[in-house]
């Protein structure tokens, strides 16, 4: 059984059901939940009240169940012989009620709160969805990089379009801001659509512009009863069938948004069993998204954690993660070390940092616009990169070699200052680019890393064997004219996969001991060591930076994603670190990948698949690290540092017996 979603309304629907048994009652129950009259609304309209998500999600709901009245009534065997159900959306409470996980009532209370969220949701941006029909070469995702880039173009921050329902193999529905979706209609050949027709519907349903709508509707699901389904209800989100109550709960949410939620796990009755529960139940551990991690540790909303319960954020992660963070922090941490007349931070004829020059220069916009200036005029002909601050996977890069095309970050001629050109704009940091990046087959790569830290003061850090290389689908060029293309400049898998050249095979990705292989033929194996030893200099440099200034939270551990850039000569650059690194995987050796890595690290920080313990040594037995090797053990240093201290004393003083005998 299968029933319709929002977009299938009509005004007259409904006018031949009301002769059959319960529906009338069902439209009586429904004006009570609802509080007016939505057989009246279905029958003779008008249109654009029918129209509107909070009406009209209900009324789909209502008058779905009132159908299956009528085929009980006419073919009872179609009902009883029926094996499986789902639905289109808000269908899916229709295929629920059907399966006797939900009663009527409820699910219509559920369906009126989550219609109105939406509705106040799609109000806030202007917005909307798209059907579209393509032909077997349509591009449907680089289609929406491009509306995107365009909304961009618009001024339009943090733009949203994306393909929100897949109907059948050459037909989607793309969701998205409205200026996304008008530049589709009208580039549509471009682009392989054979027909586009813009949904009945006031939002952009199943995209984060639905996020503002999510609370609400969380909320209401915890009010309601769900049972597990008395026939196969299959879900919206992938296809599979639904489990129970709890699985049902979950997959309405994800429904709403297109985000996937967090697994949280707790301890089974027999020992310590991985068993998947709702965050409202009692857990042990949770792998939090960086969101949720805020609300943990908010002191408005956080809550105190007990010594069994671990989660895999610092509170203040993005002291790290942070791009303008992360340079503010080094740049202090060399300041110390200057300070302190660390040899560390020893410097050449030239004022640059000997040991310490592994981040290339950075000013953080508009904060240090001025002295970027002054910088950029040094050498006008260097090419620098923009990066917004708070985002991830490529979003919002750009490359500029003239002043003039950073316009919109332009300065107030009357104060000389430098300001942003709407309010509240996103700060930016502004980098060298390193135009030199060391090539293979003409193209250009990084490493991404993973380091897992289990504590920071103090520093005990492991680093991950099975790392990678992300490799452009464009050979590269430092030719100006390919400034726009980032299909040659930035190797984000979630730009790469959008190119033409794109296998989807090995993902443009290598793995580093193939690497290694590749440079010690190349560039010798003595060569091939001093460059990741560097590496893991600059990984433990920039932990040490933070450290200071890290939370230091006995419940928590942290799996970076490092993105180092090597140049032609050899020398690595920390481009920035990823507190959540993507853990989905694009190929089957990827996938291969991160299975081990998430299992390697549960073994380090819940040792011999124990209950977590917030007051372990953070030593787990060797045996237990997999992939994972010691990159730094702090306490360890400090007690070689003092027995070699111990050593020194004693053989000075020996020496000093024997020159006194």
């Amino acid at each position: 059984m299968l029933f319709p979603g929002q977009g299938s309304q009509f005004v007259g629907m409904g006018r031949g059901l009301m002769k059959y048994p319960n529906v009338k009652e069902m439209f009586n129950a429904a004006q009570r939940i609802l509080g007016y009259d939505l057989l009246s609304l279905c029958l003779e309209g008008p249109e654009e009240e029918l129209m509107k998500t909070v009406h009209c999600q209900p009324a789909v709901f209502v008058l779905s169940l009132a159908a299956i009245e009528r085929l009980n009534h006419l073919n009872p065997k179609a009902i009883e012989s029926c094996v499986a159900a789902a639905g289109f959306s808000v269908g899916e409470f229709a295929a629920l009620v059907f399966s006797g996980a939900m009663t009527f009532e409820e699910a219509l209370y559920v369906v009126k709160v989550r219609a109105e969220a939406m509705q106040k949701a799609s109000e806030l941006i202007p917005s909307g969805m798209l059907s579209v029909m393509g032909k077997p070469q349509a591009q449907y995702k680089f289609a929406c990089v491009q509306a995107r880039e365009h909304c961009r173009s618009l001024g339009i921050d943090d733009p949203v379009c994306s393909v929100a329902n897949y109907l059948f193999p050459d037909a989607r529905v793309i969701a998205g801001h409205q200026q996304a979706l008008d530049f589709l209609q009208k580039n549509s050949r471009k682009f392989y659509f054979m027909r586009t027709k813009v949904l009945s519907v006031s939002g952009a349903f199943h995209t984060e512009l639905m996020q503002s709508a999510l609370e609400p509707f969380r909320q209401v699901l915890r009010q309601v009863e769900v049972r597990r389904p008395e026939i196969n209800v299959y879900s919206n989100v992938d296809g599979k069938r639904y489990m129970n109550e709890s699985h049902i709960r979950r997959q309405l949410l994800m429904l709403m948004t297109g985000y996937f939620l967090t697994l949280v796990f707790c301890r089974g009755n027999h020992g310590w069993d991985w068993v998947q529960v709702s965050e409202n139940e009692d857990w042990n551990f949770y792998w939090m998204s960086i969101q949720t991690i805020r609300n943990v540790f908010s002191v408005d909303t956080g809550y105190r954690l007990s010594d069994d319960q671990m989660v895999n954020h610092f509170p203040n992660h993005y002291e790290l993660t942070r791009k303008d963070l992360m340079i503010k922090n080094i740049k202090r941490y060399r300041k110390d070390l200057e300070k302190e007349g660390s040899p560390l931070a020893e410097k050449d004829d030239n004022g640059k940092y000997i040991y310490l020059d592994f981040v290339p220069v950075t000013f953080m916009l508009p904060a240090d616009y001025n002295l970027f200036v002054e910088e950029f005029r040094k050498n006008p002909s260097s090419t620098w990169i923009m990066k917004p601050c708070g985002k991830a996977q490529g979003k919002g890069i750009f490359l500029i070699n003239k002043l003039s095309q950073i316009k919109k970050w332009s300065r107030d001629s009357r104060t000389s200052t430098f300001v942003a050109a709407s309010s509240g704009k996103e700060a930016y940091v502004i980098s060298v680019y390193i135009d030199n990046p060391l090539l293979i087959g003409g193209k250009k790569f990084d490493l991404r890393l993973y380091v897992l830290v289990t504590t920071y003061r103090p520093l005990k850090c492991y680093m991950y064997k099975l790392g990678f290389c992300r490799f452009c689908t464009v050979k590269y060029t430092p030719s100006t004219s390919e400034l726009d293309n980032m299909f040659v400049h930035l190797t984000n898998v979630a730009i790469q996969k959008h190119g033409d050249d794109y296998n989807h095979v090995h993902g443009g990705k290598w793995t580093v001991s193939n690497l290694r292989l590749y440079l010690e033929s190349t560039r010798g194996k003595e060569v091939t060591n001093r460059l990741f030893d560097q590496i893991h200099w600059i990984v433990v440099q920039s932990l040490k930076a933070v450290a200071p200034v890290m939370n230091n939270d006995k419940h928590c551990f942290e799996c970076y994603g490092y993105d180092i850039i090597i140049d032609d000569k050899l020398k690595p650059w920390l481009i920035e670190v990823n507190a959540s690194p993507s853990l989905t995987s694009s190929t089957a050796n990827d996938r291969i990948l991160k299975y081990n890595l998430i299992n390697d690290t549960l073994n380090i920080v819940t040792p011999n698949g124990d209950m977590p313990d917030c007051r372990w040594n953070r030593s787990p037995p060797r045996d237990a690290m997999g992939n994972y090797q010691v990159l730094y053990d702090e306490e360890q240093a400090q007690t070689e540092n003092a027995e070699r201290d111990l050593r020194s004393r004693s053989e000075i003083l020996t020496l000093k017996a024997l020159s006194v005998n």
